[in-house]
């Protein structure tokens, strides 16, 4: 058994949980110490289980200061990609962390918490060093992709081993080009340094094979340039006609088991 929670998704917080029973990881951190405190208990997560957070990048959305919160009350782990350490210095300094507990790791390199193995694979994204996902525990695998202007073949690879997968979905081109974002805004958005869009998300899902049991949620959804349905609507055309795909709205809240 794999537990999993969405604690929040978006431009306004990023927090995925994976619980195997006994030990607990995150995935990005980017929301207060109580709401992930009150949402872990809301699920049934012992505090105590957590092991480590393992971070994307270090946009405050997904590495919030709030960090150092959660290193008092726990003694965990919190791991991030050697070359946004030095390339992000000043965001990685600013987060005020012990520095004993932070551990840097190279893209690829098996990484082990608990019950836990994590590997990452780089990310197309204006922070250096951005990295997404796979994570496996008791012969279950679940991958995180977010936060990349591209998709390439290892996170292809990561979403094809695994039962699980998280898919960011950013935005919608209509939505984007009518809204009330600067033409510099948008360029960076749509950038190879920016997000995946919804047709790019379809198209990721494309290359997948039309798997009838790997379980597909959209993330990462932007509150002013998409929706749940317009996003939904793009993924299920690169879907089984029987599989349901799940757009989480910026509260975040979904939660499961494989």
């Amino acid at each position: 058994m794999l537990k999993y929670v969405v604690v929040s998704s978006g431009s306004s917080g990023n927090c995925y949980v994976f619980y195997d029973g006994k030990d607990s990881i995150a995935i990005d951190y980017g929301i207060t110490t109580k709401r992930f405190c009150q949402t872990l208990e809301q699920h049934h997560i012992p505090i105590e289980s957590v092991r480590a957070v393992f971070l994307t990048h270090l946009h405050p959305d997904h590495a919030s200061s709030s960090l150092k919160v959660l290193q008092k009350k726990v003694p965990i782990g919190i791991y991030l990609n050697s070359f946004a350490a030095k390339r992000e210095h000043r965001a990685f300094v600013s987060l005020d962390l012990k520095t004993d507990d932070v551990r840097l790791f190279s893209v690829g390199e098996k990484l082990v918490e608990g019950g836990f193995e994590v590997v990452a694979t780089d990310a197309n994204h204006d922070s250096k060093g951005c990295v997404s996902y796979m994570v496996s525990s008791g012969g279950h695998r679940a991958s995180l992709i977010t936060d990349t202007g591209y998709f390439t073949d290892e996170m292809i690879g990561f979403a094809q081993e695994s039962d699980l997968l998280f898919l960011e979905s950013d935005y919608d081109d209509r939505m984007l080009d009518d809204g009330d974002y600067s033409y510099e805004l948008k360029r960076r958005i749509r950038s190879d340094f920016g997000h995946l869009s919804n047709e790019q998300a379809k198209r990721f899902l494309l290359k997948l094979g039309r798997n009838p049991d790997r379980d597909v949620y959209l993330i990462h959804l932007s509150e002013n340039n998409n929706t749940p349905e317009r996003a939904e609507k793009c993924a299920s055309e690169a879907l089984p006609l029987n599989r349901s795909i799940h757009a989480i709205c910026h509260g975040g809240g979904a939660c499961g088991e494989i």
